[in-house]
């Protein structure tokens, strides 16, 4: 009888040690990803997912943000597109700090004051950049947010200053 108490006992006291144990790690932080371009995720286990949208036109034609950046085989980034609406995701092991040119670095594209895409900007054009309707300055380092609507319109500047389109 003795035996069977020490024997139940030992597996109680071993099973709260694990519980304990597991829920410790299971709440410890994780680390911030620091470099989009060489992470991969899951979708299971992240403590961010958000969604902002982009759209970006050029001389007023809209550009089509391509599905699958910062997806191949065996990997997606914490940084991509499942498909060509705009919207992107963005899934980490916990919440951080997520700027839009890390997205354009993930999708390998030029993205700067001097040029976007394809597209070089000089002193004749007008670049602006709004987050929900409101003209930003930033560009690379701006935050993103989730539902935050980015639109990047480049257009050629009339003799009066304005914007042609």
């Amino acid at each position: 009888m003795r035996k069977e108490l020490v024997l139940v006992s030992g597996v109680v006291v071993g099973s709260l040690t694990l519980i304990v144990g597991l829920a410790f790690v299971g709440t410890r932080p994780k680390k911030p990803i620091a470099d989009v371009l060489s992470a991969c995720v899951q979708h299971a286990g992240v403590g961010m997912h958000i969604h902002p949208q982009l759209q970006i036109v050029i001389d007023g034609t809209e550009r089509t943000i391509p599905s699958d950046i910062g997806i191949s085989p065996g990997c997606m980034r914490p940084v991509h597109t499942h498909d060509d609406t705009g919207r992107i995701h963005l899934e980490f092991p916990s919440p951080q700090d997520v700027r839009l040119g890390q997205f354009f670095a993930v999708w390998e594209q030029p993205f700067s004051k001097t040029q976007i895409l394809d597209r070089a900007v000089g002193s004749d054009d007008l670049l602006r950049v709004t987050v929900n309707g409101e003209e930003t300055s930033e560009l690379e380092n701006l935050l993103l947010h989730d539902g935050d609507s980015l639109v990047i319109d480049i257009r050629k500047k009339t003799a009066d200053g304005g914007s042609e389109n």
